[in-house]
């Protein structure tokens, strides 16, 4: 680095990395974007470990500004009552990356957080050139927090009408 810190990669993931960086073929980053999604649903399935096990997972779609988001919800204890969740949006540079390729992340936060995890999918670019990605996803909570007649109009209240 040339700021003068020392990088450190754990020995396991500098050890899956070099195994990638190996591979024949062209990187993700010089095939096109549906190709690049492929190949990182399949380094998720071959390097994540399985969801395991988990009380629920449900899919759904919200009302977003330009159509339906797919959302996913995880929880180790369905019935709680109300309290913290954790929203999630997955990685991938705003180009690959799903629901999927970060489910078995998803279960496992939900399970150690012992919380509810709600993972938000978002259109990806460059079909949706970013940042349209992020600008949907905060009009959808801006107008989630603005009050509606019988909501308090709270982000909390939004959220707690998804897992709740």
């Amino acid at each position: 680095m040339t700021d003068g810190t020392t990088h450190y990669t754990r020995p396991d993931v500098a050890m899956f990395l070099a195994f990638l960086n190996a591979q024949e073929g062209p990187k993700m980053e010089e095939l096109p974007p549906a190709e690049a999604r492929e190949m990182f649903r399949m380094m998720a399935k071959m390097a994540d470990a399985p969801r395991g096990e988990i009380a629920k997972v449900e899919d759904r779609t919200i009302p977003g500004p330009a159509g339906e988001i797919s959302i996913r919800i995880y929880d180790n204890r369905p019935g709680r009552e109300p309290g913290p969740v954790m929203v999630f949006y997955h990685g991938g540079g705003w180009v690959i990356g799903d629901l999927d390729t970060h489910d078995a992340y998803c279960a496992e936060a939900a399970r150690l957080l012992d919380m509810p995890v709600i993972a938000i999918d978002y259109r990806l670019a460059p079909e949706h050139p970013f940042p349209q990605c992020t600008t949907l996803l905060f009009r959808l909570i801006s107008r989630k927090a603005n009050p509606n007649p019988g909501s308090d109009g709270s982000m909390a209240h939004f959220i707690s009408e998804l897992v709740w």
